[in-house]
């Protein structure tokens, strides 16, 4: 989305150290191809990783069907194309390569990699740190910085509260 793109634009010129971008939330792997012709307009190759289309606890349809947020025209094209779509995709994205590892798998690669020294800035949805909590738990606990934008950190909050609460419940349960 645009102001996805004005963030990462303003990462770049502040000359963050991005060792790589992931998306998250419906059409994941366009909208890691929107990503990477971005940063590349931006004037930085960046690695890009495709994250959870769906989120945990609701359908994306439940709220956010195409037809809700697509024009008559632009909906029947999205129909008849038979495959995912975003109607802010330009047609040079189309072709950008991104990575095969999952943003999951990356950002537990990055919190065993470089510890405490990693920062993660969180602009979209949290499902990518849910799940990464869910399976690298004691490398993104102990070591990983996340900065959420204020309307996540509430969210961000309850997920790790949980997450905590869940360590602790299986410390106590015996093993079967």
């Amino acid at each position: 989305d645009i102001d996805d793109l004005y963030a990462l634009g303003y990462a770049i010129a502040q000359k963050l150290d991005i060792i790589g971008i992931t998306t998250v939330f419906r059409s994941c792997e366009l909208r890691a191809k929107l990503a990477k012709y971005a940063a590349l307009c931006y004037g930085k190759d960046l690695p890009v990783y495709a994250g959870e289309d769906q989120p945990i606890n609701t359908a994306v349809d439940a709220y956010c069907t195409p037809q809700r947020w697509l024009c008559k025209e632009l909906y029947q094209k999205y129909l008849e194309s038979g495959e995912k779509w975003l109607p802010q995709m330009l047609s040079e994205a189309y072709n950008m390569q991104v990575e095969k590892l999952s943003a999951i798998d990356f950002m537990g690669e990055c919190a065993r990699k470089y510890g405490k020294d990693l920062g993660i800035i969180a602009i979209g949805p949290l499902t990518n740190m849910a799940r990464a909590l869910e399976k690298y738990p004691k490398e993104i606990n102990q070591n990983v910085n996340v900065d959420y934008l204020k309307d996540n950190k509430e969210t961000a909050n309850a997920m790790i509260k949980a997450a905590n609460e869940d360590k602790k419940r299986n410390k106590t349960e015996p093993e079967r």
